[in-house]
């Protein structure tokens, strides 16, 4: 449970990030700033390279009245980097980030305004846990976006700000331990070692793409390929694994496919190499079976992020996986349909 911590009485939730990039400052402009501007705005504003050292759990009362924070309390959270102190925090006003060079400045005041304290050292504002990060702030920004926290309301008993604070704190104390959903190879096509090949996990993935991806370069073509799931089959017809190959008009190809437990994402200048392979490792095939075209079309003409948006925005197509209704198929189909553009190459 939690209410806005300064004194406006905002009561209406923005869906909007409000940024104070110098909150230790007499003065200084703050931004607002809307989930579609959340990557690239907040990006121009920071260091997005640096890393989150340590993270801090605190709550505060709700009132000055209170004798505890046990029941009703804010939840926020504090992060330090190399240069800076961070605090990041919902309420019923919005999601609010502050950047300081002193530790007081964004734990003791929000947006200018002293925190509420109650009459007891238990109502102070209190650390309730700290860690060791193991994020940077870029990989902090995609997952806020990835989340749509921004865009998903308030509510007094859910997606509070206690429920926002054990998300972000998890997010970077246990980032080690985040389960790596995607193997990604950004150059396939070169020997082993040279790519910086291996399991990453999607925050990091959206934002190597990113730098991969140059602002001019558009998706020009799609095809589904179609691979038999063991090199002893004989025929295809039930049992098959699908995925996707974009070529770019920098004649770059990426492939993209859905495994049980994981994606596979991979980078080439040499189709060839991500038809024959996936993860260095021959795919499966034989004279019977061979891996095969099965459909193919103009690409409608997108930037690359696109596709990471389609698939990773709010987990679109990130359900669970099951065999039967959510596979290689259901993952291959969904990604052509939304970017083929209705013409198909013969």
């Amino acid at each position: 449970m939690s209410r806005s911590t300064s004194s406006n009485g905002a009561d209406t939730y923005t869906k909007k990030l409000y940024f104070d990039p110098k909150a230790d400052e007499p003065k200084g402009d703050g931004y607002w700033i809307t989930d579609e501007e959340l990557r690239d705005k907040l990006s121009n504003l920071v260091d997005v390279s640096e890393n989150i050292d340590e993270v801090m759990h605190y709550s505060n009362p709700l009132y000055s009245w209170q004798v505890s924070n046990a029941m009703f309390h804010h939840a926020f959270i504090v992060f330090q980097t190399e240069n800076w102190w961070w605090s990041i925090e919902k309420n019923n006003e919005g999601v609010t980030i502050q950047r300081s060079k002193k530790l007081e400045s964004v734990r003791d005041m929000y947006r200018r305004v002293k925190r509420t304290t109650g009459i007891t050292s238990l109502t102070d504002i209190i650390l309730v846990k700290k860690s060791s990060g193991c994020t940077k702030i870029k990989e902090l920004i995609n997952y806020l976006w990835r989340k749509d926290y921004l865009n998903q309301e308030y509510g007094v008993l859910s997606y509070n700000c206690q429920h926002f604070a054990d998300l972000i704190f998890k997010r970077i104390a246990e980032s080690k331990n985040l389960q790596l959903d995607v193997y990604f190879d950004s150059a396939a096509d070169q020997p082993s070692g040279t790519s910086g090949a291996g399991f990453i996990t999607v925050d990091e993935l959206l934002s190597r793409v990113h730098d991969l991806s140059s602002p001019d370069e558009i998706l020009v073509k799609i095809e589904i390929y179609k691979a038999p799931i063991n090199s002893w089959q004989m025929m295809d017809i039930l049992m098959y694994h699908l995925f996707i190959v974009f070529q770019t008009n920098e004649g770059t190809y990426w492939s993209i496919e859905r495994w049980p437990t994981r994606f596979t994402m991979q980078r080439a200048k040499n189709k060839v190499v991500l038809v024959s392979e996936c993860e260095r490792n021959t795919r499966p095939g034989n004279w019977f079976t061979p891996v095969r075209i099965y459909q193919s079309a103009h690409a409608k003409r997108m930037p690359l992020s696109a596709v990471m948006d389609f698939i990773w925005k709010k987990d679109k197509l990130n359900d669970v996986y099951d065999p039967i209704s959510n596979n290689s198929k259901h993952f291959a189909t969904s990604v052509y349909n939304q970017f083929q553009d209705g013409s198909r190459i013969k």
